[in-house]
């Protein structure tokens, strides 16, 4: 009886371990395994190496599935005849007991004992504990399950093509299907949204990541200062008028104009005003520098890729007709994400 036992243990420990195995390759974190196999460590590189072949690993979920079957069916034909037998040997005494039918009370114990040890030691349990640590679960039980599926390569494979096979008839691309393993943009916000729900991003963070999201959907129009704000200096302006704007609107940089706020030319930076000060000159068109212009309409992404590339931390907003509406300046972009910045 005590071997017996034994071996009705093992086919259960091997059911949870084929179990575990399934849903820890599947819900383990990519980028932290990657982390770990960026860092050396080589149980990582062997997820990893699974995790980046989608045929790897579908054979590897092949070989779980292979083993949760044989345990299974080890477990159903085998257990339930012992567990049966030694339950009737229990209660086979009672008369009463006979005379409702030993041998099916002794069956259906056999199987409610069988089902529970299956579903809650053989299923639950290290479904559970593999969502749970599905990291930790995933390197220590790969390298078991890489040489199983070894072992049983020929089985894997013909099973493997034989479910392709199937998907093929059902009118399934397996490979688009495995070639679409990203997240949109959208589903990345779900992510965010319910992983600070849950307590496991801060508020202020989940925020900025939102924010961040949806930076590309906003236009210059929506985030620049309007022209009436603007505190432009007109080419050609001496040290006193320079003192009364300076003094009125301290900012960083000047938009630059001649003759009105639709010909901005360029911008000034406040040290190369100061200096004009020091010196007791006017503002020249020389001496600004380049400013791009873009429309109203202007995605925020873009704005950001030209102000790069022209590495102006100021651009012009024009409206349909071409004329000055507003400004935008890098402040106002990282305001967009990070919120309200005070000078």
């Amino acid at each position: 009886m005590i071997v017996a036992i034994a071996i009705i243990g093992l086919l259960v420990l091997a059911n949870a371990i084929f179990v575990a195995a399934e849903f820890a390759i599947v819900g383990a974190p990519r980028a932290a395994v990657d982390a770990r196999a960026a860092q050396g460590d080589r149980l990582a590189r062997m997820v990893q190496s699974v995790l980046r072949d989608p045929q790897r690993q579908d054979r590897y979920i092949a070989t779980a599935q292979i083993g949760i079957t044989v345990a299974s069916l080890g477990l159903g034909m085998y257990g339930e005849h012992v567990v049966a037998a030694w339950m009737l040997e229990t209660i086979g005494q009672a008369s009463i007991i006979q005379w409702l039918g030993a041998q099916a009370v002794a069956s259906a114990a056999a199987v409610g004992i069988l089902t529970y040890f299956h579903i809650v030691i053989g299923e639950m349990v290290p479904k559970s504990l593999a969502l749970q640590s599905a990291e930790t679960m995933a390197l220590w039980i790969t390298p078991p399950m890489l040489w199983i599926q070894t072992l049983l390569y020929p089985l894997v494979l013909a099973l493997n093509s034989l479910g392709n096979a199937t998907l093929k008839m059902l009118g399934v691309n397996r490979q688009a299907q495995n070639a679409d393993q990203y997240y949109t943009s959208e589903e990345l916000q779900l992510i965010v949204q319910e992983s600070e729900e849950q307590g496991a991003l801060r508020a202020d963070a989940g925020q900025m990541l939102q924010e961040l999201f949806e930076f590309g959907d906003r236009t210059a129009g929506e985030v620049m200062v309007p022209r009436v704000r603007i505190s432009g200096i007109p080419v050609g302006a001496r040290p006193d008028d320079l003192r009364r704007i300076l003094g009125r609107a301290p900012h960083t940089r000047y938009p630059i104009y001649e003759g009105d706020l639709d010909h901005i030319i360029g911008t000034y930076h406040i040290k190369d005003l100061l200096r004009l000060l020091l010196n007791s000159q006017s503002v020249s068109a020389a001496g600004a520098r380049h400013t791009p212009v873009v429309p109203e309409t202007a995605r925020l992404d873009d704005v950001l890729a030209l102000m790069r590339k022209d590495r102006a931390q100021l651009a012009v907003v024009i409206d349909e007709h071409g004329g000055t509406a507003g400004v935008v300046t890098l402040e106002d972009l990282f305001e967009e994400v990070v919120g309200e910045i005070d000078e």
